[in-house]
């Protein structure tokens, strides 16, 4: 299913209904993922939840109740308002900015989360009243009430998974690999035409080493290549698709591709969304779609898992030197000093909702770091980014590393493991070299990422900030310091620095959407 989405006004049906989106895991294939569903709800009721694999969002009627549920990681997305005793729901945000119903009120301490972090985490929306579903969760509307439920917890699972983590390095590598090669032995159907997208780094060419191990027919990968040669990989995804024996398809951007792809950020992505690899993102699954690829096989998610972020480098060094002491603001101490930033030049002073995570009570910064990349990072701005496109061009993606599954089996593996004298994402590498030599893969890696900082003082993408800036418009809007942010913009002129120049991107993006939603 494309998309879901309805009204609920406590109209009862005498039977059980199920709208879903996304996949479930079953062993058998005799009857469809709603079928499977329905039995599983007859049978354990809304404890269902805790025995379901997949990715979906799915919504139950039964009688005179409803249920919303998301699932375990928080792959797909879900909204919903309650609005004059009616439920509303939908897997889109459009659908609640189209509708004359609601009031569409900017949530201002929403804005500054967004400008801290370039995403909305769930429960929150940019807009008042109206919610994100929570990864594991699961809303129950009965009789104008409703009651939220966390049937899965990602802290919680890690403490209990942890407790006992194989130490024999060996036999982890093997536990990893086999969990990848049963996802996407899983995952595979026929008739079905498969791609990888390919950026030349260890998860993506992992993924598509398993994937061509047990595709029937030899899979394409995708790789996207820049005229700047200090973000282009091309060259790398090319030599490790012919070594993988792959069919290979790259694409070059160029200016036109990225206004194109700008244009259409605010469609597809629905509300404020700025990722800046959402472009390179965009074109990819706009040059499979072209080429009839209809399912393809992404990396995305290993680095939140594995230590793959920089972040993780000197992290205890980093927060002693900013002084930071509460336990939250340790965690994301990225943010918190981005942020302070953002309150001073763009949002009036007004105070962000930074994260809190106090709860952990994980003494190891790198665990804790880790939490919030797979608690937040993961499903609202990683698979948030890579989900909406492929939707939107009608490809199904296939993300091993996304998915529970791994997820759990990467907390039985111990941190050494994974951050080894310096190293990030350790186990994969050496699990990866068994199947493409060092020699194409031991080089420092860009990802699908882009000289956003470069493209912000060039034009006409210049041009675009100071038309977004302007002091008419912002003064209508009553939201930002006209003077402020074309202050900011100077400094970012003058310093080019990358921290602000994301502050800017993001800003940028939520007036094309103020833009095309809001006026």
């Amino acid at each position: 299913m494309e998309k879901i989405e309805g009204i609920f006004d406590n109209n009862v049906l005498q039977d059980i209904t199920v709208e879903l989106k996304g996949n479930i895991y079953k062993d058998s294939d005799s009857e469809t993922d709603e079928e499977y569903c329905k039995k599983m709800y007859k049978k354990y009721k809304e404890e269902m939840f805790k025995y379901i694999k997949g990715e979906y969002v799915l919504v139950l009627r039964d009688g005179d109740k409803i249920i919303l549920a998301r699932d375990k990681i928080g792959i797909e997305q879900l909204y919903y308002s309650i609005n004059k005793r009616k439920l509303y729901y939908s897997t889109e945000f459009k659908f609640f900015l189209k509708n004359a119903n609601f009031k569409k009120i900017i949530r201002k301490d929403i804005l500054q989360q967004f400008l801290t972090y370039t995403y909305i985490a769930a429960p929150d929306t940019i807009l008042k009243n109206i919610y994100k579903l929570e990864p594991g969760s699961m809303v129950i509307f009965k009789k104008n009430k409703i009651k939220k439920v966390k049937y899965y917890d990602l802290v919680n699972t890690y403490k209990e998974l942890s407790q006992n983590q194989e130490q024999d390095f060996t036999q982890c590598k093997q536990n990893i690999i086999n969990t990848i090669e049963n996802i996407i032995k899983s995952n595979i159907q026929k008739d079905k035409t498969y791609g990888s997208f390919l950026s030349g780094g260890i998860d993506s060419t992992l993924i598509t080493a398993v994937a061509n191990k047990y595709c029937e027919k030899t899979i394409q990968t995708f790789s996207i290549g820049f005229y700047d040669k200090e973000f282009d990989e091309a060259q790398y995804a090319k030599e490790i698709a012919k070594y993988l024996g792959c069919s290979y398809n790259e694409i070059y951007i160029n200016q036109k591709m990225v206004l194109d792809a700008i244009k259409k950020i605010p469609y597809i992505y629905d509300e404020p969304f700025a990722d800046g690899s959402q472009i390179p993102t965009i074109i990819l699954n706009e040059f499979a779609k072209k080429k009839c690829i209809d399912t393809v096989f992404t990396g995305d998610g290993a680095d939140q898992i594995f230590y793959g972020s920089t972040l993780y480098d000197n992290i205890d060094k980093k927060i002693e030197e900013n002084k930071i002491k509460n336990y939250s603001r340790k965690v994301q101490f990225d943010a918190y000093i981005r942020e302070r930033r953002i309150r001073w030049y763009m949002t009036k002073g007004r105070k962000s909702k930074i994260y809190n995570v106090d709860y952990y009570k994980i003494k190891n910064n790198k665990i804790s770091r880790m939490l919030l990349e797979t608690q937040k990072f993961l499903p609202d701005r990683l698979l948030c980014k890579v989900l909406k496109p492929s939707s939107y061009n009608g490809i199904r993606l296939i993300k091993p590393f996304s998915t529970t599954d791994i997820v759990e089996e990467s907390y039985k593996i111990p941190e050494k493991y994974k951050y080894f004298n310096g190293e990030k994402k350790y186990i994969l590498k050496e699990i990866v070299y068994d199947y493409v030599p060092k020699k194409y893969l031991d080089r420092e890696k860009h990802g699908f990422s882009i000289p956003i900082k470069k493209w912000l003082l060039e034009e006409p993408f210049y041009s675009e900030l100071l038309r977004v800036s302007d002091e008419k418009f912002l003064k209508k809007q009553h939201i930002f310091d006209s003077k402020k942010i074309k202050e900011y913009i100077e400094i970012f002129k003058e310093k080019r620095k990358k921290g602000d120049a994301i502050v800017l991107w993001c800003f940028y993006v939520f007036q094309i959407w103020y833009e095309t939603y809001m006026r």
